[in-house]
């Protein structure tokens, strides 16, 4: 699925765009637009892998759990705690005292507790999906298909509630950091990869994308837009989980490919390529900017005339500067260790001659 990285790439230059270049428009926050996009893609892969590797009846659990555990231990810790590494060996900001929130995969809940938000706050979103690794596939492979089915429709209709009763009992913390939060979205992407399996329950949540999900969006985001930014506490729950839903259409079309203009642009190979290094470039790019303020003063041009530059030239600088990092990332920590899933993430039984 080509496609699903150019969705990717998409997601990953809304997170970077609202981070470099903070936009004004009220009610278009285009990095949470792509963290919850980066959410669906996650609850649709990993529930994808886990349904198609679901023993039988009388089957050991075993195999799977370490095939899977061991396959997103090595694309997920590598690079993470090589970028954690060098932020703790250069004390970069709060990293050395915050750093075992960090390495335990908790920023999420130090967010919520603190509001204590610094450059390594991006780290929230993959603490969630870390969070997520280590539950849903007990969930999965313990239940049927009809109960995981009644299992997700609850969690996506349970987070909008979840939302406005913690912010009500919580208005000076963070709750939307916690995982539940993202629950919505990362069931979207569930249901979307459980929908797969039975043509009845596909059309059925297609319908409920098309005809109740997608106007309540429309609706919300726009009257969000004409508020200035702010809606109510449960009319803006409701548009977050009518978003993410949204969203799993637009992941349900590019998992079968989209035709025309926008296929060729999503399966462009400058676009996918992009996409396929967007983790090193999520990791990453939350520091660009004070590195290239550590490079500019080290250079006839200086800092200070690099950001008198105007907004776009900054922006491409901050790219180039990603770019290459994520590539390297790419090439020196992240593909040798994918290497590795073959001889290491596969159960005993594919690892036979």
């Amino acid at each position: 699925m080509p496609q699903r990285d150019g969705l990717r790439a998409i997601a990953v230059f809304a997170v970077v765009w609202s981070h470099w270049i903070p936009t004004s428009i009220p009610g278009l926050s285009w990095g949470h637009f792509g963290v919850q996009l980066f959410f669906v893609l996650s609850g649709f892969l990993i529930t994808g892998i886990l349904l198609k590797s679901k023993p039988g009846p009388g089957e050991s659990w075993g195999p799977v759990l370490r095939q899977f555990f061991i396959r997103r231990a090595l694309r997920i810790f590598p690079a993470y705690y090589v970028v954690l590494a060098i932020a703790w060996l250069v004390d970069f900001e709060d990293t050395r005292s915050t750093i075992l929130w960090h390495a335990t995969y908790m920023t999420s809940v130090y967010l919520f507790l603190t509001k204590s938000f610094s450059s390594t706050s991006h780290f929230w979103s993959l603490s969630v999906e870390e969070q997520f690794y280590l539950i849903w596939p007990w969930v999965v492979l313990g239940t049927s298909p009809q109960t995981l089915l009644r299992i997700v429709i609850g969690l996506i209709i349970a987070t909008p509630v979840f939302q406005v009763v913690m912010q009500s009992y919580f208005p000076y913390m963070e709750p939307t950091m916690l995982m539940p939060s993202a629950a919505d979205a990362l069931g979207a992407g569930s249901l979307l990869a459980l929908a797969e399996s039975r043509e009845d329950w596909k059309r059925g949540f297609q319908l409920v994308q098309v005809s109740a999900c997608l106007p309540i969006f429309l609706i919300l985001q726009g009257e969000l837009f004409f508020k200035g930014g702010w809606l109510p506490g449960a009319a803006e729950s409701i548009r977050e989980t009518a978003m993410v839903v949204t969203f799993s259409l637009i992941v349900s079309q590019a998992a079968t490919g989209y035709r025309g203009v926008l296929g060729w642009v999503l399966s462009h190979p400058l676009l996918t390529g992009i996409g396929k290094i967007s983790y090193g470039i999520y990791l990453i790019h939350n520091f660009t900017p004070h590195l290239m303020t550590w490079l500019m003063n080290r250079t006839p041009i200086g800092a200070g005339r690099f950001y008198a530059m105007p907004l776009g030239w900054r922006f491409v600088g901050f790219c180039l500067l990603t770019l290459i990092l994520a590539t390297t990332s790419w090439f020196l920590v992240e593909r040798p260790c994918l290497r590795l899933k073959d001889r290491w993430g596969r159960s005993p039984v594919e690892r036979k001659p």
